[in-house]
Order: C-alpha cells, then structure tokens, then sequence
C-alpha cells in the first residue's frame, strides 16, 4: 500500500516546539512509552477506542509501536515521542492521522504523560504543536482533545 494520497511528500521527521523535541514513535522507545502510557492510563482511557490502554501489555505495546512506525515510514500516518529538549525526557506523544478512505482532512492527537508538565504549561505546549501540524500538513487538521 502506499502512501495517504494527501501525504505523498510526508510530514517531517523531527521538529523543536515549546521546548519539546519531536522524533518519530517507534520500537526504540518501548520502555518509556509503555511506562508512560500506563501511569497515564486514567488520563487516556478511550482516546483510541473504547477498551485502550486497558489491559495494554509490553508486547502488544512493541506491536503498535512497530505498526507507527511502519505507518511514518509509508507515509500513511504520522507518530511523534514528545521529549523534552534540553533533558531528553520522555513527556508524550503526537499524532496525525489522515482521513481513511478520504482526502482533505486529518485528526491530530496530542497527550502528555502524568504529571509531565503542569497543566498551563500542556495546554501552551499542545497549541504549539497544533500550530506547528496545521501549518506543515497539506490538508486542515482537526484536533481531539483526550480530556
């Protein structure tokens, strides 16, 4: 399959926004994402669907951050791993998902991990990244608020 017709060029791999460094999510960050991703399983529980994180495990994690992975490479939807960009800590997640079976829209997607920034400070840092994926996606991007 190849890529999202609206996304044939891609997203960028990297980008420094409000003080976060964004590289793609992928199998390299397992141990962190999964930690992440469980101590903030209340603040996500049904984000993607009505049951995730509930019960999400080390390898069914790997497993889907292998398929974002693959996804970012094909050009299909795009995942990034929020880190800090001084210390390199690991805050969250982004994502950008073009419409399925469509073209001219996208949903994005941005969460941080408990406790990682205070809550002004998650708010600022999520408008910034939607600024930064409104002006770099070729289509208007929607966002979803896991609130």
């Amino acid at each position: 399959m190849g890529p999202h017709p609206d996304f044939v060029d891609g997203m960028p791999e990297t980008a420094t926004i409000a003080d976060l460094h964004l590289t793609p999510l992928g199998p390299a960050d397992l141990v962190e994402d999964f930690a992440a991703v469980t101590e903030s399983a209340e603040a996500l529980s049904g984000l993607f669907g009505d049951t995730w994180p509930a019960g999400l495990t080390l390898e069914r994690n790997l497993e889907e951050l292998m398929w974002h992975r693959k996804e970012f490479r094909d050009r299909r939807s795009f995942a990034w791993v929020l880190r800090g960009a001084a210390a390199g800590d690991y805050r969250g997640c982004a994502y950008l998902y073009p419409e399925i079976g469509g073209r001219g829209t996208a949903r994005a997607f941005v969460w941080f991990r408990t406790g990682a920034l205070a809550p002004v400070a998650a708010a600022e840092a999520t408008g910034a990244i939607l600024a930064w994926l409104r002006a770099t996606a070729p289509v208007p991007v929607s966002f979803q608020d896991p609130g």
